[in-house]
């Protein structure tokens, strides 16, 4: 039987970026093991096309946002589609593996299909139909759906972004009131233009989806959501485990003195890494916390401002990004792993990668942890109390380590080829 060769869609790439999430970590694995390629964009330069060799082919679209962009500027790239136009007909591939719309643009899949070439979308977060792509609102409460007037009063700023906004912005970024600024705009009434702002972004979205034959989601909870909202038809959409993209070779070392629990991710609110630190105060135990500091919406400065609360705690401690070569050791040297967010995860690699360390995992009960690790200590979201009294109790167990997992990403490649078939017949 013939292999089948996808083109794979991307936001960004450990080869071009440094402090990646999961699923451009995924796509980068999935590839270097196929040598498939990879269409991606920088968000810097003239607008270039160009094709980088190695494992597999990487082609990267060098464009920036304009000087002064607009809210439709965000979603609505033709220039990313006139350069998947020239991808496809420089690569010779079967399918289009679309895994994001984030700085991609909506319109991808329409174009993929009009050159004849059928799409396939994993699911990976929430971007699809959530402007801030985790179903968590300004308040950083999670959010039911989306629909007109709740989107727009959630993205008032972005909305009414223009040459003199963006002119005002930098003036109050120099004075140190961008946060101040930015929350009065956020406070005004939404008005018919901003109304028509987000029917046009739903607009897109729905559009593109209608173009896609197949969607792939990691958990069934975050599947059942999508049928929820009805961006799709349910018949298309099939939940499918992802990979372990690397394994664990080494053995875990000989720790002593008091338990580490370990955080992975980024630095941001929803990630819960604040409730983490809070809940550890005070215990006989030491935290660990390593990811990158990237912006939040309405939260400037918000990852900065905690690396400084963990640098003055005791035993406490910031460790930065960690290259792919340190992530043995780092997990090898944890006793367990935390993950106190507050949004709707779906299928987290970091959860994947403390499993196969053999780490005992304190989870929040929210999206589809509890199916990727049903054996976890959960807590309720957004209570440091709760954690805290988590914490306690791991303390209490002592040391140990559970059986290694493993999700092979030989198994997982034939999925996608039997996925690949279905679409294109």
């Amino acid at each position: 039987m013939k292999r089948l060769r996808a083109l794979h869609i991307v936001h960004d790439s450990p080869r071009i970026s440094q402090g990646c999430g999961g699923t451009e970590r995924y796509v980068h694995a999935l590839a270097s093991t196929t040598g498939e390629p990879v269409l991606t964009r920088k968000r810097k330069g003239s607008g270039t096309l160009e094709k980088q060799t190695g494992t597999y082919p990487l082609w990267v679209l060098s464009q920036g946002l304009p000087t002064s962009p607009r809210f439709r500027d965000t979603w609505a790239i033709p220039a990313m589609e006139a350069a998947l136009v020239q991808v496809l007909e420089k690569e010779n591939v079967d399918v289009v593996h679309l895994h994001h719309f984030a700085h991609l643009g909506f319109g991808l899949a329409e174009t993929a299909s009009k050159y004849g070439v059928p799409v396939l979308f994993h699911l990976h977060d929430y971007h699809s139909i959530c402007v801030r792509g985790q179903l968590v609102q300004r308040d950083l409460s999670r959010c039911e759906g989306p629909s007109e007037s709740k989107c727009a009063a959630c993205v008032l700023e972005h909305l009414r972004a223009g040459p003199a906004l963006h002119a005002a912005a930098r003036v109050a970024k120099i004075l140190g009131v961008r946060k101040i600024a930015r929350d009065w705009i956020a406070k005004d009434d939404t008005k018919p233009k901003d109304l028509e702002q987000i029917r046009d972004r739903i607009g897109a979205s729905k559009t593109d989806f209608a173009h896609i034959s197949r969607f792939l989601s990691p958990s069934h909870n975050l599947a059942e959501r999508m049928k929820t909202v009805g961006w799709a038809d349910p018949k298309r959409i099939f939940v499918e485990d992802l990979p372990l993209n690397q394994g664990f070779q080494s053995k875990a070392p000989e720790l002593r003195g008091a338990m580490r629990f370990l955080f992975v991710g980024s630095l941001i609110p929803t990630k819960g890494a604040h409730l983490l630190l809070e809940a550890a105060k005070g215990l006989d135990c030491e935290v660990f916390f390593y990811g990158p500091t990237p912006g939040f919406d309405g939260h400037p400065g918000w990852g900065e401002a905690l690396v400084a609360a963990i640098r003055k705690q005791e035993g406490a401690h910031y460790g930065g990004v960690f290259q792919s070569d340190e992530r043995d050791l780092i997990y090898e040297s944890a006793d367990v792993l935390v993950l106190p967010s507050t949004w709707e995860e779906n299928s987290p690699l970091v959860l994947r990668e403390g499993l196969a360390a053999g780490l005992p995992v304190v989870a929040s009960r929210v999206g589809g942890l509890a199916e990727l690790a049903p054996n976890a200590q959960f807590i309720p979201p957004d209570s440091a109390k709760a954690l805290r009294e988590a914490l306690q109790t791991e303390i209490q167990q002592g040391r140990r380590r559970n059986p290694r997992q493993d999700w092979p990403m030989k198994a997982h490649i034939e999925a996608l080829q039997r996925h690949y078939s279905a679409v294109i017949s």
